[in-house]
């Protein structure tokens, strides 16, 4: 009964939309914004970073899809944001064994348009049964006390998803030399402590997931653009909400790490592009601008 809840919770936080969703995108025109026109999908897109993908692409243009399981979740992020027109939330699963059915009813309602993804790889680590599809990855504690038969199950979660949703999306790009699969990725989920020992081992399998497609796409002369923005050590991403509250940041780190998100899709930058540091971040976003 997956399909028709689907339809059925995206018509209830979009009742202006029908089955679907995009049978008339505006179309580009010489003065318009890099991405008006084009739909892009953000996989992961309902935490803190992810939310900040989610309001780039807005502000380049695009059309945003972003799914959870997690209803409330889909719902408070399009509170926060002002519940955009062109953000799409879609409440279904990208999880293995229930991704592929999730992809084929979106694309339903976007009429087969897809042209750009991109796929948060953080972990939660603090997050309890109200996380999304991110905050799956073991968390309970030393990662010696892992039993042996657990172990490669434990250090693939994150790594099954992304593939699971690439394997998925990566085909159903915009055939035109202009489609982009970008991965969002960080050397430094273990900032915060014995729970999180198990994110960073996910977290680096999604960066080889990330080098490997990188790698393939360019050796067989991909149409699509695959590209992987890695944060280093000098940001702190994921910050504590106790900390965020007493040490609010001017503008959210999340804003800036969407910026340069939609500047790489407009742009066509593919490969490894690094950030370690905010004076990094910040000359990315002026170059891709």
């Amino acid at each position: 009964h997956l399909r028709e809840h689907i339809f059925a919770n995206t018509h209830m936080l979009f009742p202006r939309f029908g089955r679907r969703l995009f049978s008339t995108l505006p179309a580009a025109t010489e003065s318009s914004l890099p991405l008006e026109g084009q739909v892009a999908w953000v996989v992961g897109g309902v935490g803190i970073v992810g939310s900040g993908l989610a309001h780039g692409l807005l502000a380049a243009g695009a059309t945003v899809i972003v799914n959870s399981r997690h209803e409330q979740r889909l719902e408070k992020i399009s509170e926060a944001m002002g519940h955009p027109a062109r953000l799409v939330t879609v409440g279904a699963s990208m999880l293995p064994g229930r991704a592929e059915i999730t992809v084929e009813q979106v694309m339903d309602m976007t009429s087969n348009q897809l042209d750009h993804v991109v796929a948060h790889a953080g972990g939660r680590p603090w997050a309890s049964g109200g996380g999304d599809e991110t905050s799956t990855t073991y968390n309970r504690g030393s990662v010696l006390h892992i039993p042996a038969d657990e172990y490669a199950s434990a250090a693939s979660q994150l790594g099954s998803f992304h593939f699971a949703a690439a394997s998925l999306l990566l085909p159903r790009l915009t055939d035109a030399g202009k489609g982009s699969y970008t991965f969002v990725t960080s050397s430094t989920s273990a900032a915060w402590g014995p729970r999180s020992y198990m994110t960073q081992v996910n977290s680096y399998g999604v960066m080889g997931l990330a080098g490997a497609l990188r790698r393939e796409a360019k050796d067989a002369g991909w149409a699509s653009r695959v590209g992987e923005l890695r944060l280093g050590s000098g940001l702190k991403l994921d910050r504590p909400e106790a900390e965020r509250e007493s040490e609010p940041r001017e503008r959210p780190l999340s804003h800036t790490i969407g910026s340069v998100v939609a500047g790489m899709a407009a742009k066509g930058a593919g490969g490894l592009v690094q950030a370690d540091d905010m004076p990094e971040l910040l000359r990315l976003e002026q170059e891709l601008r």
